[in-house]
């Protein structure tokens, strides 16, 4: 009985651990309606709280912003860029392998996150 106490005890200690093990840092890709019939490209960077986006993949970072992760979700808010948006925004993070999902809990900015508001990432 004990001995599975134990396990029980280092599997509760262990589990969070294991929920933060994987990081939303890194470079993120999407393709995204383009509102013509056709898809373009969205490359996320992500780096220790801050983002910068590239819009059609033609190496312009259209907006910068910064992060915070807190309780599994990600509160957004852009922070400069040519298409850069001043609301905040909340999503539920998702990490599965190399998917990232971003499900909107709110978001000020009407569009972000697309009319279903899910934004899913592959990683690069």
């Amino acid at each position: 009985m004990k001995a599975m106490q134990r396990i029980i005890i280092m599997f509760c200690l262990c589990l969070p651990l294991g929920l933060f093990a994987q990081s939303v840092d890194g470079t993120w890709t999407s393709q995204v309606p383009d509102g013509q019939g056709g898809t373009m490209a969205i490359k996320v960077t992500m780096d220790n709280g801050t983002y910068s986006v590239d819009i059609g993949g033609d190496g312009v970072i259209d907006i910068n912003g910064k992060y915070e992760m807190a309780d599994g979700k990600m509160t957004i808010q852009d922070t400069g860029g040519s298409q850069a948006c001043n609301g905040k925004g909340v999503y539920m993070i998702t990490i599965n392998g190399n998917s990232l999902k971003m499900s909107r809990v709110s978001d000020e900015c009407e569009g972000r996150g697309g009319p279903e508001g899910v934004m899913m990432f592959t990683k690069s």
